[in-house]
């Protein structure tokens, strides 16, 4: 994985963690969204490494995980990254009440080589005003 990945990676993590995104990777409903597509074993993994590693404590450990689980996902799963990340957003925006940073979403997946009418099709559902999700 060369850096430039490394970095657009971590800018919409950046993005994402500006918005509490902590608080939704220790959520019922990311556990759901693991569940739903098969990531359970992938993301325990890169959990462990992060809760294994000595220099990184508290929202650094959720930090490192969610970094090396997105690398992982854009690495082995080229052809599902798109779909599995707009299905991660849209289901972190409805526990949130501001909304999501589309334009810069979309550039950072363009930067990660992505078509923009896939990526456009893939991150229409945020477009959409998100409701909170009372039940979270």
């Amino acid at each position: 994985m060369t850096q430039e990945v490394r970095e657009t990676i971590g800018e919409m993590i950046s993005l994402l963690w500006a918005r509490s995104f902590e608080d939704y990777l220790s959520s019922s409903a990311f556990i759901r969204f693991l569940l739903d597509h098969e990531l359970c074993d992938e993301w325990r993994k890169y959990l462990e490494l992060g809760r294994d590693n000595p220099a990184l404590y508290g929202s650094s450990v959720w930090n490192y995980a969610f970094t090396r689980f997105l690398e992982h996902l854009h690495h082995h799963l080229p052809e599902r990254f798109l779909f599995l990340f707009s299905r991660l957003l849209a289901d972190f925006s409805r526990g949130i009440s501001c909304d999501l940073p589309v334009d810069e979403i979309r550039s950072a997946l363009l930067r990660l080589g992505y078509p923009a009418q896939k990526i456009d099709t893939a991150l229409i559902v945020l477009k959409k005003t998100q409701v909170p999700d009372p039940g979270r």
